[in-house]
């Protein structure tokens, strides 16, 4: 209610938030640097790349409020909203490219790996990703399965993690080896990171070579 007019505007006041949230959670960069980084998600992931450009410590912060948001939106048919035409986040890659990419890079004790200025700290909120095919990607569903099974959770009692049908079983595991590491040109590695989990003896171990380029560093906001 307006204190002066007397006018409901608690609709425009709503509005004009969740328009706000849409288009920095989801929509493609596109323009001027400047106008890239409000639109946050695509900003640091380049539009759905395998990377995080903060690094996987502060992308993990990101999966209590992300994961909840877009449930949200998808379960009260809003992702139209006002002509926003937004893909279900769920089920495509502009969303789902830095779970694959996080997943990847676990350490053998469930965690994710010290770059970019952060911890080494369990995937703290993996139940929120260990879904059903009928909830979205199965192969993402599958691999958060396997780190929920052997890491250490949160408590698990949020709307959208009580409502989510859930993968049963052991899940998938991790690559043993992510990225091309034959094709290291003595300047600069052919993928973000290069991960080796295994020796040529078959011995279990966690190689990793940062190689960071383009969009993952200069959309880091400092955390290089």
């Amino acid at each position: 209610m307006d204190a002066v007019t007397g006018n409901d505007t608690s609709t425009v006041t709503t509005s004009s938030y969740l328009n706000e949230a849409l288009r920095s959670a989801g929509q493609p960069t596109t323009g001027s640097n400047s106008d890239n980084s409000i639109r946050y998600w695509n900003y640091q992931t380049d539009n759905g790349e395998h990377f995080w450009a903060e690094g996987p410590y502060y992308f993990e912060y990101t999966l209590l409020d992300v994961i909840p948001f877009w449930y949200a939106i998808r379960a009260n048919n809003l992702l139209n909203y006002q002509n926003m035409n937004i893909s279900d986040p769920f089920t495509h890659q502009w969303f789902l490219g830095p779970f694959d990419w996080l997943a990847s890079l676990v350490t053998p004790d469930y965690r994710v790996p010290p770059l970019d200025d952060g911890n080494k700290q369990y995937i703290r909120y993996s139940y929120l990703l260990n879904w059903q095919p009928v909830f979205g990607s199965a192969s993402v569903g599958q691999k958060y399965e396997w780190i929920y099974k052997g890491g250490h959770n949160e408590n698990s009692a949020e709307l959208v993690a009580l409502g989510m049908p859930r993968v049963s079983g052991q899940g998938t595991a991790p690559p043993e080896n992510v990225g091309d590491h034959y094709a290291y040109s003595g300047q600069s590695l052919p993928s973000q990171q290069v991960l080796l989990r295994k020796t040529i003896n078959n011995q279990t171990h966690y190689l990793l070579l940062n190689g960071e380029q383009g969009d993952a560093i200069t959309r880091g906001e400092g955390h290089e």
